[in-house]
């Protein structure tokens, strides 16, 4: 569960990408960093 209050975007991406850098389970071969990108740039327009 992610924990990052209001619009901090990049602060969101970080602790996104360090939940999943902490879980075994992460198939890094299946993510998709440009969504991540796409996202950040939405959170931009608020």
């Amino acid at each position: 569960m992610l924990t990052e209050p209001g619009p901090g975007a990049f602060e969101a991406l970080s602790e996104t990408v360090h939940v999943m850098e902490n879980d075994p389970a992460t198939d890094w071969a299946r993510v998709d960093l440009a969504v991540f990108v796409l996202i950040r740039s939405k959170w931009m327009d608020w």
